[in-house]
């Protein structure tokens, strides 16, 4: 349990600091394609874009804490979508589009569904051996500069005292490579899935 604890906490520090990093740039060619996701949408009052939500603060009114931006949707215009303070948000929706300069562009109407739930590995102990507190830390402070890369992350957590787990908006071979290069044994997952 209290590696859980510890993982949220670094979840929900590692979300803060994405919200308030750069936007990203341009994604190596090998990530673009077609993709779907099931999240709930997010649309502030600041700025009208609207947000795949990976990760949602439980405020009132709603707030998304970390995602994708997505094109090709009217946010207000879904129904149960809601208007707060903050913004407009809606329940989960399966978003189908595709990945392009690190943003999902819509082919297909968002339709409800249920969120199936975060990509993360098992914690059982059977991860690759590295230091997680020496791995944390320089993922979290690089996260401008990965996204500059193509490489959205999205959350960096410790599975257990042996592992740390990422999780990148799209996961190719050469995003893992990548990684592991710069960071040491990594379990990284993708939060979209391809379509084909």
């Amino acid at each position: 349990m209290r590696g859980l604890a510890a993982a949220l906490v670094v979840f929900v520090a590692t979300a803060l600091a994405g919200a308030c990093s750069p936007g990203p740039a341009a994604p190596r060619s090998t990530q673009q394609g077609s993709y779907t996701v099931t999240a709930p949408l997010f649309a502030s009052v600041a700025d009208t874009d609207a947000q795949a939500c990976f990760f949602v603060f439980f405020t009132y009114p709603p707030q998304c804490a970390s995602g994708i931006p997505v094109d090709g949707v009217d946010v207000a215009a879904i129904a149960g979508a809601q208007t707060g303070r903050n913004g407009i948000n809606t329940p989960s929706m399966r978003l189908v589009g595709t990945w392009r300069d690190g943003r999902l562009s819509l082919t297909a109407p968002p339709r409800p569904a249920a969120v199936t739930g975060v990509p993360l590995t098992k914690c059982d102990g059977a991860g690759p051996s590295v230091n997680p507190q020496g791995t944390e830390a320089p993922i979290n402070e690089d996260l401008a500069a990965l996204a500059a890369r193509g490489i959205i992350v999205l959350m960096v957590g410790m599975c257990d005292a042996q592992r740390v787990d990422v999780i990148v908006a799209v996961m190719d071979a050469k995003t893992s490579a990548e990684l592991e290069r710069d960071y040491g044994p990594l379990t990284v997952n993708g939060w979209l899935t391809p379509t084909s």
